[in-house]
């Protein structure tokens, strides 16, 4: 069976982004409590890397949403512009 390995809450403000990067463990997730002020389009969205490190695939974050996805997929947070803070747990399961 699975356990919650780690997690962690992130409050992303204006210009926040994430570095591309992978995780321990078998399966990681993103939950968005409160997706700010997204516009459905690449305004932080989450994104999958390809091999060559760029952006092969970009979710648009919507409060409720949840994402699941293997921990060793390259992965990060294109840059998030808006007055509201963004809000997400994200976490880590073996």
């Amino acid at each position: 069976p699975l356990r919650v390995t780690s997690m962690w809450a992130i409050v992303g403000r204006d210009g926040f982004y994430g570095e591309p990067h992978v995780h321990e463990g078998v399966v990681s997730g993103v939950y968005y409590v409160d997706a700010g002020d997204g516009d459905g389009g690449a305004n932080g969205a989450f994104a999958v890397y390809d091999r060559q490190h760029r952006p092969a695939h970009l979710i648009p974050p919507r409060s409720g949403l949840l994402i699941l996805f293997p921990a060793r997929l390259p992965h990060g947070v294109m840059p998030y512009r808006g007055t509201r803070p963004r809000i997400v747990i994200a976490f880590n399961l073996a």
